[in-house]
């Protein structure tokens, strides 16, 4: 019975923090507190299930990756490794590739291209902002998809750092701010986000 207590006392506060995270409002556009949190701590454990046709086998441990297979166009839901939203759970579709002396992800929707050369990484490319992704550089990963379902799961030590810093106001990331939805984001940003006005006047 005692055994239970720890798991009892971890439920309780994954529930406090989606209560929270729920029902305090953002201020000014940006994330409450709770909502910041929760973010952070999504961050810390990368976790997705995916959908679609290939094959595809990856592992990545600090900046160090390699994979092996072929995924043109999976399905994935959770949240991704590579934060992009101010929404971080939610769906989107991806590629992944590797010859086990490099690999390669990208989404266009949600924004980011991630590559291991010859086994170094990770590298961001056409849609993240270049060179090396410094938050990422010390995550731990693995991934694998056969036939039409796989799942990812990881862990990362510096967004969980960034998750205890942030319990006491401290955003050394600086990934607590609010980021504009793009077209084809995580659904719930998409839907979050204010409905564009109609274009008002008289035609000539």
């Amino acid at each position: 019975m005692n055994l239970d207590r720890p798991r009892i006392g971890v439920a309780l506060l994954c529930a406090a923090l989606v209560f929270a995270s729920g029902s305090c409002a953002s201020v000014d556009g940006q994330p409450s507190y709770a909502q910041a949190r929760l973010n952070d701590l999504l961050d810390s454990a990368p976790f997705s299930v995916s959908a679609g046709p290939g094959f595809m086998l990856s592992a990545h441990a600090t900046v160090l990756g390699t994979g092996l297979g072929v995924a043109p166009g999976l399905h994935h839901f959770g949240w991704p490794a590579h934060r992009e939203a101010f929404v971080r759970a939610g769906d989107w579709h991806e590629f992944e590739a590797g010859i086990l002396i490099g690999s390669a992800r990208s989404s266009a929707a949600v924004g980011y291209d991630v590559l291991y050369f010859f086994g170094f990484g990770p590298i961001c490319g056409e849609h993240g902002p270049g060179g090396m992704e410094t938050s990422a550089m010390l995550d731990l990963e693995a991934s694998a998809h056969v036939g039409i379902l796989g799942a990812r799961v990881g862990v990362s030590p510096i967004q969980f750092a960034d998750l205890i810093a942030g319990v006491f106001g401290i955003d050394f990331l600086d990934d607590d701010r609010n980021v504009k939805p793009q077209p084809g984001r995580y659904l719930q940003d998409v839907q979050s986000s204010p409905s564009p006005r109609p274009k008002t006047g008289t035609a000539r």
